[in-house]
């Protein structure tokens, strides 16, 4: 169970969260309301923080009305009483002395705090804006740093235990502190002078940075409000780095913005880089796509104005990557490239070639060039091993073994993932493991016949990724995660799992993303609640829209290869077509690992047309392809088709035993998805041809449904299942 809490703010980035949840998870999203108490109950609470013996009604009344029914309001209220000594504790109970009456109840909360702050001797109020400077939280070592000497502190701070101004923060090793309310400790900063404010912002951002500079947030902070630009910029910028990483893109912006604001001549012009370079994947993650292509601009222009080419050519490469990413726009990818390699090999920058390298292999990828993509990325491998840059040669290997995943070959994708991954983990580069194994050897070991291994590798590869942040990866092994468990019959996990890929495509901007996941979740919505279901037309517009915008066409053959096969589900012939000679002229990454389901699509297309021997001949390219390939885990689909063809040759008892070996073959895979299909299919088919054979293969599915159901935890989920297909 995960818990959110936050304020209705519709302009923050939790309110964002709150509606992609009750917009894609409502059937697991709930969301409570907390309002404000009536005037009834409001009354009742605050009344009964005031029994106190000797408060007039006329006292009592002012109170309350002032409250609102804040109860906080109504605390700190009792609490000035008792520093002045109007009010006294005795035992359980409070009783007001005769001079209560005289007692002028602030009119806000903020009165009231510094009406007590100010009634502290000097000594404990001194204290109190120290530990304000510090912060909502402080410790009693970094508080003795900031006393002035003879001050007892101890006794100090026991008294402001007392006050209950603050309190104690146990369990953290040292005597740490808090002020109970953040509004407390806001109106003690405020009562500072400047000069002193900024003063002591100086002395904590010292004392900070010599005891753990890892605490960069604080540092940023603490710097940033001494007025001292040149000590907070590169802790700006590793503030950054920090709120990024946890996904908090605003506050990252934030950071990145007020760093570049602090930059000054004589400050480090690469950390500068790497200001442009967070901010820019800020705007991407937060959806503002033309800005962070506009950032990039403007960090060229930055190595341009400081005249270091190497910011250049890093700023370039980056756009290029963006827009053969994200924006889809290739052709500036290509120029962008090119310009940063000319520029790279005139100042002798290896490293930037070297990314040069690595991008130009997305791009080809990206146009379907798998063979040129493979030689930019022995050039990277090369270069990176040539200048000892760790992470270029593991990109190298990584993106090599990928790029033979897409060309098909799967044994040598093993192989080269086999070869790499001991490098890469003496190396202890996470992101590259989880690469490899979530993407290439999970693919690669699933279509050489082990879906179950392969679906250990995808869920292993999408968990590291996600946990060390790597959002941009992450989508792929998650994608290969939702459809070979669906593969498996485990309906469940591939639903979680095409909508995890779903909001990385969201939080990425990437359309390619997205409408590969809005067709992957049509495909098993419409196993679980049919082909009306209205969510499964939704989706499928979606997977149709986005597969047309920028960056759709990278996974064109995937996408409209499902959506084909989705529209043959309900017979309709002539949108599968639409579908398929769409995807004919594209040219994507995914052509050969889409190639086998155009195939299938277009073997049963060209079956329900009655041309036979087109049909014949796309079956029989098949076959070539799963021995080409080794892509064994085809076999079933592929002799399930030969029977089908054998149906519409009128040959029954051919096609009963291709379908009993077609069944066999996935069952020994694990293949529950694919066995359904296959028993539906040939139950219809033989029950049409009147064959005797039809009820056998319609009790074998009935018996796959139940093995399939019994693998849905979910109530909901489980029931539709059963009753969709127990109408089938």
């Amino acid at each position: 169970m995960l818990l959110l809490q936050f304020r209705p703010r519709r302009d923050e980035p939790s309110w964002q969260v709150h509606e992609a949840a009750a917009r894609d998870f409502a059937h697991r999203y709930t969301a409570i309301e907390l309002r404000p108490l009536d005037g009834e109950a409001s009354a009742e609470l605050v009344a009964n923080l005031l029994k106190v013996e000797g408060l007039t009604d006329s006292v009592r009344a002012l109170i309350l009305d002032k409250a609102e029914g804040n109860p906080f309001f109504v605390e700190e209220v009792i609490r000035s009483l008792l520093d002045a000594g109007i009010m006294i504790s005795e035992g359980n109970r409070y009783v007001a002395t005769a001079d209560i009456d005289t007692f002028a109840v602030p009119d806000t909360l903020v009165a009231v705090l510094a009406t007590r702050l100010d009634a502290l001797p000097p000594e404990e109020r001194k204290v109190v804006q120290a530990a304000a400077v510090i912060g909502r939280e402080f410790s009693f070592d970094m508080l003795e740093e900031l006393t002035d000497v003879g001050v007892n502190l101890d006794q100090v701070v026991r008294d402001l235990l007392r006050r209950e101004i603050v309190v104690d923060q146990p369990g953290t090793g040292a005597r740490t502190y808090s002020f109970k309310h953040a509004l407390t400790r806001d109106t003690a900063y405020a009562t500072l002078l400047q000069g002193v404010r900024t003063d002591l912002h100086r002395l904590v951002g010292k004392l900070i940075e010599e005891r753990d500079p890892s605490r960069v947030i604080e540092l940023a902070y603490h710097f940033t409000e001494a007025g001292e630009p040149s000590l907070a910029f590169p802790y700006l910028v590793s503030a950054g780095d920090v709120e990024l990483n946890a996904f908090a893109t605003q506050s990252a912006i934030t950071q990145y913005r007020s760093a570049l604001e602090a930059f000054s001549a004589g400050d480090d012009v690469n950390i500068a880089a790497k200001a442009y370079e967070g901010l820019a994947q800020a705007y991407i993650f937060s959806g503002d796509i033309p800005t962070a292509m506009a950032t990039y601009g403007e960090m060229l222009a930055f190595g341009e104005d400081v005249v270091v080419q190497e910011i250049q050519v890093s700023a370039l490469n980056k756009r290029a990557l963006a827009h053969t990413s994200i924006t889809g726009d290739l052709v500036s990818a290509e120029a962008d490239l090119l310009l940063a390699r000319k520029i790279g090999e005139a100042c002798g920058y290896q490293a930037g070639i070297a990314e040069f390298h690595t991008v130009y292999c997305a791009l080809n990828t990206a146009q379907g060039n798998l063979e040129t993509a493979a030689e930019h990325l022995e050039e990277a491998v090369d270069l990176g091993t040539e200048i000892d840059s760790t992470f270029t040669r593991n990109f190298g290997l990584t993106h090599h073994a990928s790029t033979l995943l897409l060309m098909g070959r799967f044994a040598e994708a093993n192989q080269a993932a086999a070869e790499a991954l001991p490098i890469i983990e003496a190396s202890g580069d996470r992101l590259h493991k989880a690469e490899l194994i979530g993407i290439t050897r999970s693919t690669a070991r699933a279509n050489l016949g082990e879906p179950q291994r392969g679906l250990e590798d995808a869920r292993w590869g999408a968990g590291e990724l996600r946990e060390i942040g790597a959002i941009f990866s992450e989508p792929i092994p998650t994608f290969a995660t939702a459809l070979i468990a669906m593969q498996l019959g485990r309906l469940e996990e591939s639903v979680q799992a095409w909508e995890r890929t779903m909001a990385l495509g969201e939080m990425l901007g990437a359309n390619g993303v997205i409408a590969s996941a809005a067709a992957g979740m049509a495909g098993v919505r419409m196993a679980i609640y049919g082909a009306a279901d209205d969510e499964v037309h939704r989706l499928i517009d979606l997977a149709k829209t986005h597969v047309e915008l920028p960056g759709g066409e990278s996974v064109g053959h995937v996408v409209l290869a499902t959506l084909a096969r989705l529209a043959l589900f309900t017979f309709d012939i002539a949108t599968a077509k639409d579908h398929l000679e769409t995807a004919a002229p594209m040219r994507s990454a995914a052509e050969a690992l889409a190639r086998p389901d155009i195939l299938l699509a277009s073997a049963d297309i060209a079956m329900a047309e009655g041309d036979i021997e087109r049909a014949s001949g796309f079956v029989e390219e098949l076959r070539h392809h799963v021995q080409d390939t080794g892509a064994v885990i085809l076999e079933p689909r592929l002799v399930q088709a030969i029977g089908l063809l054998q149906m519409h040759q009128e040959d029954f008892d051919g096609a009963v035993e291709s379908f009993d070996a077609a069944a066999e073959q996935a069952a020994g895979f694990g293949l529950l998805f694919d066995l359904l299909g296959i028993q539906f299919r040939a139950a219809m088919m033989l029950g049409t041809a009147g064959r005797p054979e039809a009820e056998r293969f319609g009790d074998a599915a009935a018996d796959t449904v139940a093995d399939i159901a019994a693998l849905i935890e979910d109530a909901e989920l489980r029931e539709a299942f059963l009753r969709t297909n127990s109408a089938r």
